[in-house]
């Protein structure tokens, strides 16, 4: 005779019935209010949870270890909120955030560790810059708050140029606007000639027939603007325009048969 293999709902029943028997057996109840697979479920899963929390935490401790100095440049006493820039290795107290960041050419924020950290390290003197704001917010609006203006005198009449203040919404009447970027005015200022581009400005020499040709200048027909002082300071400078010095110039060249060295080649 064949065997007779049991479905689904009869190992359901099975398995029921043990349970029933277990709970009549241990609480002296077939209520079963108490599931047993239920409370071992929310075990095992509270200690799975908690070994990942651990773990989690083990490993920010060695990513991110909280409470050691490491590589910071900006350190803060968790007790007293003393901020310290570190500079060479050694400790200096610092009067506010902005002075430690300006001390370490950084923007990082501080460590705060314990006293007992701190005390490993030699401390230098206090520095910083008495009231400092603590935070520098960097204002990236495209309308200016402020503008310094110059009404340009007539080329070589002598006349010194007129400069305005305008504090508030710059408005330029039709008449002014901002300089391409690939436009530049020629100007002057104390007796050198400078090529205001890009809101910097680039001292030149009208002299060097190089730099004139490669800026479309000449030097006959176009004249500087002479500018005044505060739009001079308010113009970042970068490096002069001039032929780069270029060593053994005019020599033959190793590399190119026929040509010279400083020749430019196309």
């Amino acid at each position: 005779m064949p065997l007779s293999l049991s479905n689904r709902d009869q190992n359901s029943g099975h398995l029921f019935y043990n349970r029933r028997l277990r709970s009549a057996t241990t609480r002296f109840s077939v209520r079963m209010k108490h599931d047993d697979r239920k409370q071992t479920a929310a075990l095992v899963l509270s200690i799975l949870l908690v070994a990942i929390g651990a773990g989690w935490m083990m490993l920010l401790n060695v990513l991110k270890p909280t409470g050691a100095v490491g590589e910071s440049s900006i350190i803060g006493d968790r007790d007293s909120g003393a901020i310290y820039a570190r500079i060479d290795g050694r400790l200096y107290p610092a009067l506010n955030l902005t002075s430690a960041r300006l001390a370490t050419g950084t923007a990082n924020q501080p460590t705060w560790v314990k006293r007992s950290e701190i005390a490993k390290y030699p401390t230098g003197p206090l520095i910083g810059i008495p009231g400092a704001p603590a935070a520098m917010p960097v204002n990236r609006g495209a309308i200016s708050a402020w503008a310094v203006c110059d009404t340009a005198g007539r080329p070589r009449s002598g006349e010194k140029p007129v400069v305005t203040s305008i504090a508030g919404t710059l408005n330029g009447g039709g008449r002014a606007a901002p300089l391409a970027d690939d436009a530049g005015v020629l100007v002057t200022f104390e007796g050198n000639t400078y090529v205001i581009w890009g809101g910097k400005r680039s001292q030149v020499d009208p002299a060097s027939r190089a730099i004139t040709l490669s800026l479309g200048l000449d030097p006959g027909v176009t004249s500087p603007v002479e500018i005044s002082r505060a739009l001079f300071d308010g113009l970042p400078a970068t490096e002069p325009l001039r032929v780069p010095d270029v060593p053994q110039a005019g020599a033959p060249s190793t590399w190119v048969s026929g040509s010279q060295v400083g020749a430019v080649l196309q």
